[in-house]
Protein backbone atom coordinates (compact mmCIF):
# COMPACT_ATOMS: atom_id res chain seq x y z
CA UNK A 1 0.00 0.00 0.00
CA UNK A 2 1.37 3.46 -0.82
CA UNK A 3 2.67 5.25 2.25
CA UNK A 4 0.52 8.31 1.60
CA UNK A 5 -2.60 6.13 1.45
CA UNK A 6 -1.69 4.34 4.66
CA UNK A 7 -1.25 7.68 6.43
CA UNK A 8 -4.73 8.87 5.43
CA UNK A 9 -6.19 5.57 6.58
CA UNK A 10 -4.47 6.03 9.95
CA UNK A 11 -6.43 9.23 10.40
CA UNK A 12 -9.67 7.36 9.70
CA UNK A 13 -8.62 4.65 12.16
CA UNK A 14 -8.06 7.19 14.89
CA UNK A 15 -11.45 8.80 14.32
CA UNK A 16 -13.46 5.58 14.62
CA UNK A 17 -11.41 3.53 17.09
CA UNK A 18 -12.94 5.16 20.13
CA UNK A 19 -16.49 4.69 18.87
CA UNK A 20 -15.97 0.98 18.32
CA UNK A 21 -14.35 0.51 21.69
CA UNK A 22 -17.03 2.30 23.72
CA UNK A 23 -20.21 1.82 21.72
CA UNK A 24 -19.88 -1.57 20.08
CA UNK A 25 -21.36 -2.45 16.69
CA UNK A 26 -24.73 -0.94 17.51
CA UNK A 27 -23.19 2.47 18.11
CA UNK A 28 -20.61 2.38 15.36
CA UNK A 29 -20.98 4.83 12.53
CA UNK A 30 -22.59 3.96 9.25
CA UNK A 31 -20.36 2.12 6.76
CA UNK A 32 -18.97 4.04 3.79
CA UNK A 33 -21.10 4.52 0.72
CA UNK A 34 -21.11 1.39 -1.41
CA UNK A 35 -20.57 -1.02 1.47
CA UNK A 36 -23.12 -3.83 1.52
CA UNK A 37 -25.29 -3.63 4.60
CA UNK A 38 -26.00 -6.92 6.40
CA UNK A 39 -29.39 -8.43 5.77
CA UNK A 40 -31.83 -8.61 8.70
CA UNK A 41 -31.54 -12.38 8.94
CA UNK A 42 -27.75 -12.34 8.98
CA UNK A 43 -26.33 -12.94 12.42
CA UNK A 44 -24.04 -10.17 13.67
CA UNK A 45 -20.86 -11.04 15.53
CA UNK A 46 -21.40 -10.71 19.27
CA UNK A 47 -19.95 -7.69 21.03
CA UNK A 48 -16.96 -8.75 23.14
CA UNK A 49 -17.50 -8.28 26.87
CA UNK A 50 -15.91 -5.18 28.41
CA UNK A 51 -13.04 -7.09 29.99
CA UNK A 52 -12.02 -8.56 26.63
CA UNK A 53 -12.24 -5.18 24.90
CA UNK A 54 -10.09 -3.57 27.58
CA UNK A 55 -7.54 -6.38 27.50
CA UNK A 56 -7.29 -6.17 23.71
CA UNK A 57 -6.65 -2.42 23.85
CA UNK A 58 -4.06 -2.89 26.57
CA UNK A 59 -2.20 -5.38 24.38
CA UNK A 60 -2.27 -2.93 21.47
CA UNK A 61 -1.06 -0.06 23.64
CA UNK A 62 1.71 -2.17 25.13
CA UNK A 63 3.01 -3.24 21.71
CA UNK A 64 2.81 0.28 20.28
CA UNK A 65 4.61 1.85 23.24
CA UNK A 66 7.30 -0.84 23.12
CA UNK A 67 7.94 -0.08 19.45
CA UNK A 68 8.05 3.66 20.15
CA UNK A 69 10.49 3.18 23.03
CA UNK A 70 12.84 1.10 20.90
CA UNK A 71 12.64 3.58 18.04
CA UNK A 72 13.22 6.61 20.26
CA UNK A 73 16.19 4.83 21.85
CA UNK A 74 17.87 4.23 18.51
CA UNK A 75 20.68 6.48 17.35
CA UNK A 76 18.83 7.38 14.16
CA UNK A 77 15.69 8.75 15.82
CA UNK A 78 15.31 12.52 15.81
CA UNK A 79 12.71 13.99 18.19
CA UNK A 80 12.65 17.22 20.13
CA UNK A 81 12.93 17.11 23.91
CA UNK A 82 9.24 17.94 24.23
CA UNK A 83 8.23 15.15 21.84
CA UNK A 84 10.47 12.64 23.62
CA UNK A 85 8.73 13.54 26.87
CA UNK A 86 5.43 12.37 25.38
CA UNK A 87 6.72 8.79 25.45
CA UNK A 88 6.66 8.79 29.24
CA UNK A 89 3.21 10.37 29.30
CA UNK A 90 1.89 7.65 27.01
CA UNK A 91 3.41 5.03 29.29
CA UNK A 92 1.64 6.68 32.23
CA UNK A 93 -1.67 6.33 30.40
CA UNK A 94 -0.93 2.63 29.93
CA UNK A 95 -0.07 2.12 33.62
CA UNK A 96 -3.29 3.88 34.63
CA UNK A 97 -5.23 1.65 32.24
CA UNK A 98 -3.59 -1.48 33.66
CA UNK A 99 -4.43 -0.47 37.23
CA UNK A 100 -8.03 0.18 36.20
CA UNK A 101 -8.21 -3.21 34.51
CA UNK A 102 -6.93 -4.97 37.62
CA UNK A 103 -9.58 -3.06 39.57
CA UNK A 104 -12.23 -4.24 37.07
CA UNK A 105 -12.98 -0.71 35.95
CA UNK A 106 -13.00 -1.69 32.28
CA UNK A 107 -14.40 1.59 30.95
CA UNK A 108 -11.52 3.53 32.50
CA UNK A 109 -9.06 0.88 31.38
CA UNK A 110 -10.24 1.06 27.76
CA UNK A 111 -10.22 4.86 27.66
CA UNK A 112 -6.71 5.18 29.07
CA UNK A 113 -5.44 2.42 26.79
CA UNK A 114 -6.84 4.40 23.84
CA UNK A 115 -5.06 7.52 25.12
CA UNK A 116 -1.81 5.53 25.19
CA UNK A 117 -2.51 4.30 21.66
CA UNK A 118 -3.14 7.82 20.37
CA UNK A 119 0.05 9.04 22.05
CA UNK A 120 2.10 6.28 20.42
CA UNK A 121 0.32 6.65 17.06
CA UNK A 122 1.33 10.28 16.89
CA UNK A 123 4.88 9.54 17.99
CA UNK A 124 5.35 6.84 15.37
CA UNK A 125 4.16 9.19 12.63
CA UNK A 126 6.53 11.95 13.76
CA UNK A 127 9.38 9.44 14.08
CA UNK A 128 8.64 8.23 10.57
CA UNK A 129 8.94 11.78 9.30
CA UNK A 130 12.06 12.61 11.31
CA UNK A 131 14.21 9.47 11.04
CA UNK A 132 16.81 9.62 8.24
CA UNK A 133 16.66 6.96 5.58
CA UNK A 134 19.00 4.02 5.96
CA UNK A 135 21.95 3.54 3.63
CA UNK A 136 21.55 -0.22 3.82
CA UNK A 137 18.50 -0.36 1.55
CA UNK A 138 17.75 1.49 -1.69
CA UNK A 139 14.66 3.65 -1.61
CA UNK A 140 11.52 2.20 -3.25
CA UNK A 141 10.11 3.83 -6.40
CA UNK A 142 7.46 6.50 -6.30
CA UNK A 143 3.95 5.04 -6.44
CA UNK A 144 2.36 5.71 -9.85
CA UNK A 145 -0.89 7.68 -9.65
CA UNK A 146 -3.70 7.74 -12.24
CA UNK A 147 -3.51 10.61 -14.68
CA UNK A 148 -7.24 10.83 -15.36
CA UNK A 149 -9.99 11.60 -12.81
CA UNK A 150 -12.75 9.05 -12.11
CA UNK A 151 -15.30 8.64 -14.88
CA UNK A 152 -19.02 8.09 -14.90
CA UNK A 153 -20.32 4.85 -16.47
CA UNK A 154 -20.76 6.75 -19.73
CA UNK A 155 -17.12 7.80 -19.70
CA UNK A 156 -17.74 11.43 -18.74
CA UNK A 157 -15.00 12.71 -16.46
CA UNK A 158 -16.10 14.12 -13.15
CA UNK A 159 -14.71 15.13 -9.80
CA UNK A 160 -15.87 12.93 -6.90
CA UNK A 161 -18.89 14.31 -5.10
CA UNK A 162 -18.44 15.15 -1.42
CA UNK A 163 -20.75 12.34 -0.33
CA UNK A 164 -18.52 9.87 -2.21
CA UNK A 165 -15.41 10.94 -0.34
CA UNK A 166 -13.61 8.73 2.13
CA UNK A 167 -10.03 8.53 3.51
CA UNK A 168 -8.90 6.29 0.67
CA UNK A 169 -10.14 8.47 -2.21
CA UNK A 170 -7.18 10.83 -2.40
CA UNK A 171 -5.61 10.19 -5.80
CA UNK A 172 -2.24 11.86 -5.24
CA UNK A 173 0.11 12.53 -2.31
CA UNK A 174 -0.74 16.24 -2.62
CA UNK A 175 -4.46 15.60 -2.17
CA UNK A 176 -3.81 13.23 0.72
CA UNK A 177 -1.53 15.69 2.50
CA UNK A 178 -4.02 18.55 2.04
CA UNK A 179 -6.83 16.43 3.47
CA UNK A 180 -4.84 15.25 6.48
CA UNK A 181 -3.77 18.80 7.27
CA UNK A 182 -7.36 20.00 7.05
CA UNK A 183 -8.63 17.29 9.39
CA UNK A 184 -5.77 17.88 11.84
CA UNK A 185 -6.48 21.61 11.96
CA UNK A 186 -10.22 21.15 12.48
CA UNK A 187 -9.70 18.60 15.24
CA UNK A 188 -7.07 20.77 16.94
CA UNK A 189 -9.38 23.79 16.91
CA UNK A 190 -12.21 21.71 18.42
CA UNK A 191 -9.93 20.12 21.03
CA UNK A 192 -8.73 23.51 22.24
CA UNK A 193 -12.32 24.35 23.24
CA UNK A 194 -12.81 21.20 25.32
CA UNK A 195 -9.43 19.84 26.38
CA UNK A 196 -7.05 22.78 26.83
CA UNK A 197 -7.65 22.70 30.60
CA UNK A 198 -6.88 18.99 30.95
CA UNK A 199 -3.42 18.53 32.45
CA UNK A 200 -2.86 15.25 30.63
CA UNK A 201 -3.96 16.61 27.25
CA UNK A 202 -2.15 19.96 27.24
CA UNK A 203 1.35 18.64 26.32
CA UNK A 204 -0.15 16.76 23.37
CA UNK A 205 -2.06 19.81 22.16
CA UNK A 206 1.11 21.91 22.41
CA UNK A 207 3.01 19.28 20.42
CA UNK A 208 0.14 19.08 17.95
CA UNK A 209 0.38 22.80 17.20
CA UNK A 210 4.14 22.62 16.64
CA UNK A 211 4.03 19.49 14.50
CA UNK A 212 1.15 20.87 12.42
CA UNK A 213 3.21 23.94 11.63
CA UNK A 214 6.11 21.73 10.54
CA UNK A 215 3.68 19.79 8.36
CA UNK A 216 2.50 23.03 6.72
CA UNK A 217 6.08 24.01 5.99
CA UNK A 218 6.79 20.59 4.48
CA UNK A 219 3.70 20.93 2.31
CA UNK A 220 4.76 24.36 1.09
CA UNK A 221 8.11 22.84 0.10
CA UNK A 222 6.17 20.10 -1.74
CA UNK A 223 7.54 17.42 0.55
CA UNK A 224 4.14 15.75 0.69
CA UNK A 225 5.32 12.50 2.28
CA UNK A 226 6.74 14.39 5.26
CA UNK A 227 3.65 16.59 5.46
CA UNK A 228 1.52 13.45 5.62
CA UNK A 229 3.55 11.90 8.41
CA UNK A 230 3.61 15.06 10.50
CA UNK A 231 -0.06 15.84 9.83
CA UNK A 232 -1.04 12.33 10.87
CA UNK A 233 0.95 12.69 14.08
CA UNK A 234 -0.68 16.02 14.89
CA UNK A 235 -4.14 14.59 14.24
CA UNK A 236 -3.50 11.59 16.49
CA UNK A 237 -2.66 13.78 19.48
CA UNK A 238 -5.95 15.68 19.22
CA UNK A 239 -7.73 12.52 20.47
CA UNK A 240 -5.92 12.29 23.81
CA UNK A 241 -8.15 14.74 25.67
CA UNK A 242 -11.33 12.97 24.53
CA UNK A 243 -9.95 9.65 25.78
CA UNK A 244 -9.12 11.15 29.17
CA UNK A 245 -12.60 12.64 29.48
CA UNK A 246 -14.07 9.25 28.59
CA UNK A 247 -11.95 7.72 31.36
CA UNK A 248 -13.35 10.18 33.89
CA UNK A 249 -16.89 9.90 32.56
CA UNK A 250 -17.02 13.57 31.57
CA UNK A 251 -17.32 13.06 27.80
CA UNK A 252 -20.67 13.88 26.25
CA UNK A 253 -23.02 10.88 26.76
CA UNK A 254 -23.06 8.69 23.68
CA UNK A 255 -20.56 10.91 21.93
CA UNK A 256 -18.37 9.25 19.36
CA UNK A 257 -15.49 10.66 17.34
CA UNK A 258 -16.89 12.35 14.28
CA UNK A 259 -16.35 10.86 10.87
CA UNK A 260 -13.95 12.46 8.44
CA UNK A 261 -15.42 15.63 6.94
CA UNK A 262 -16.26 15.25 3.24
CA UNK A 263 -13.40 16.07 0.92
CA UNK A 264 -14.09 18.96 -1.41
CA UNK A 265 -14.03 18.15 -5.12
CA UNK A 266 -10.44 18.01 -6.34
CA UNK A 267 -9.41 21.32 -7.91
CA UNK A 268 -7.86 21.55 -11.34
CA UNK A 269 -4.12 20.92 -11.37
CA UNK A 270 -2.30 24.21 -10.65
CA UNK A 271 0.41 25.63 -12.83
CA UNK A 272 3.91 24.53 -11.80
CA UNK A 273 4.66 27.82 -10.05
CA UNK A 274 1.31 27.96 -8.23
CA UNK A 275 1.12 26.50 -4.74
CA UNK A 276 -1.93 24.62 -3.57
CA UNK A 277 -4.05 26.22 -0.91
CA UNK A 278 -3.49 25.09 2.66
CA UNK A 279 -5.82 25.36 5.62
CA UNK A 280 -5.15 28.64 7.47
CA UNK A 281 -3.27 28.55 10.73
Amino acid sequence: MPRWVSRVLLVGLGLVLGAEAFMGPAGAQAPPSGTRLPRPNEQQPPTPPPDQQAAFLLHQAYDALTLVSVWVGSRRAALSEEETGLVGRGQDFYRTALRAYKGRDYRRASANALAALDASRGLMSVLHASTPATDELPAPPEIPVPENPPATPSGTERAPAPQDADPGMARTPQEAAREVLRVARERYTAALKTDAGLEGAKPFLDACRQVYERARQAYQKRDYAKALDLGTGAEAWTHVGERLRQAEGTARPGAAPESLPPRAPAPAAPAPAQEEELPPR
